[in-house]
């Protein structure tokens, strides 16, 4: 009787969030545009959250594609503007250079919308976010 080799369990080596690598660990995540009346989403989602359509602050979102993290005025200075929401200026300037992946896990801190526009009306909505736990 033959014996049958173990078959090697592959280890998972959870990455540290890419958040940690920002000096004070935290940024801004573009999550979609919201129709206001319907309360649902009227863009392809990045994030989910168990609790509601829109998170709320202390909530936990898990990315489901890549994101990139986002800070106010990043280029010219740096994380200065981390507390400034980009609701009403996205622009390729506020970008980090920070991807998360899919799989990251992080919490809210604060949430952002700008001002509705259109018949639906449609809202951008934006969370400030760190690495959860």
């Amino acid at each position: 009787m033959g014996v049958a080799p173990h078959p090697i369990t592959a280890k998972t080596t959870r990455r540290p969030n890419p958040l940690l690598k920002l000096r004070f660990g935290t940024g801004w995540l573009y999550l979609g545009d919201l129709d206001v009346k319907e309360q649902a989403w009227a863009t392809v989602l990045k994030h989910e959250v168990e609790k509601s359509v829109v998170p709320r602050p202390g909530d936990v979102l898990e990315i489901t594609r890549e994101h990139p993290v986002v800070i106010m005025d990043f280029r010219l200075t740096a994380e200065e503007g981390r507390l400034l929401s980009p609701a009403n200026d996205p622009d390729r300037r506020h970008l980090t250079g920070l991807n998360l992946p899919a799989g990251t896990k992080v919490k809210v801190e604060e949430v952002s919308r700008n001002h509705p526009v259109g018949p639906g009306p449609i809202q951008s909505v934006w969370v400030r976010v760190v690495a959860a736990e």
